[in-house]
């Protein structure tokens, strides 16, 4: 009964008011955000519709409530906190109109973004480009990018693998263009020679930039800083890396000749795994007889992907542990 009633929820509120929806509504969704997961996760699968049927100020109040809920690790397992990840943007979108300080959306984001969970990071990331369409030209912005940027130079790599996710994503729609130009191309130079898992996801986003309708494709002129990323990548000792930014012409770049690549975009070899369990995406497998399909890791890059990550928890090694635990 009470998971009908989760799932109805949001659909009642549509059709109240907002006075109705705060008198007869909210106390039974105040109910159900305490009751078992399984009803938790149905009334939060639409959260946002709940709260956009409140009045302005009982929503941010309800808003706020998750995001204590989250700071304080009581929200629920990942399925609950994803299912709260996927409405990042409408969150943005319905505070944003109110006029809100919306730092605690931010922090929200932020810490999907280092959720131990990969199915939690990867709604927060794939949040990326709604939720700058929707802060951009607003106070909220260089906060937002800000934020974004800040994965770029952490310590643990893994983040950094993040940030590049984050940027593959942030290019796909073509109104970002812009903001992509002038914020994030000087933060990708300092990627190009971190560990080999940032430097394919680094490849990917290269990659990305030249296929039919991105920001590049039969494009005359390319920035400088992307052309070179593009050489060095074309060079780089790791064939995962190479092969990524293959389809690439390099001829075109810097002679005003239209820079052109393949019809069908690089194949994805995904990212490599370090000595450390990781659940992003697999390496591909190796070609035999390729001497440059194991490269000798650098000083450096051992360094790094020893440095300890208290986010790094393999996906399906953490779901077993919860799942134990709640037995």
């Amino acid at each position: 009964m009470l998971t009908t009633i989760a799932s109805y929820l949001h659909e009642l509120a549509k059709i109240l008011t907002p006075t109705q929806v705060a008198e007869d509504l909210l106390p039974v969704y105040t109910r159900l955000v305490d009751a078992p997961e399984a009803i938790r996760e149905k009334v939060l699968e639409h959260v946002d519709e709940f709260m956009a049927g409140l009045p302005d100020e009982l929503a941010w109040m309800t808003f706020l409530g998750l995001d204590k809920a989250w700071e304080l690790d009581t929200l629920g397992q990942w399925r609950t906190r994803e299912a709260v990840a996927l409405h990042l943007p409408a969150f943005f979108r319905l505070f944003v109109k109110q006029d809100r300080d919306i730092s605690p959306i931010l922090s929200m984001t932020l810490a999907a973004l280092l959720d131990k969970f990969a199915a939690v990071r990867d709604a927060a990331i794939k949040s990326i480009p709604e939720s700058y369409s929707t802060l951009n030209g607003s106070k909220f912005d260089a906060p937002f990018r800000e934020m974004i940027l800040g994965l770029a130079t952490a310590s643990a790599y893994r983040r950094r693998v993040t940030f590049t996710r984050c940027l593959k994503e942030f290019i796909k729609p073509r109104p970002n263009r812009e903001a992509f130009e002038q914020f994030f191309i000087p933060a990708l130079p300092c990627l190009r020679h971190d560990v080999v898992d940032v430097r394919i996801a680094l490849a990917q986003i290269v990659s990305d930039l030249f296929v039919v309708g991105s920001y590049y494709h039969k494009q005359p002129r390319v920035p400088d800083e992307i052309a070179q990323l593009a050489r060095d990548l074309a060079n780089d000792e790791a064939w995962d890396v190479r092969d990524t930014v293959r389809h690439i012409d390099l001829i075109g770049f810097g002679k005003g000749k239209e820079s052109t690549a393949s019809e069908k975009p690089a194949l994805s070899k995904g990212l490599l795994s370090s000595q450390k369990s990781s659940h992003l995406t697999p390496r591909a497998a190796a070609k035999p007889n390729d001497p440059d399909m194991t490269p000798q890791p650098t000083a450096a890059e051992i360094e790094l992907a020893r440095q300890p990550d208290p986010f790094d928890h393999s996906f399906e090694h953490a779901i077993r542990e919860e799942e134990a635990l709640n037995k």
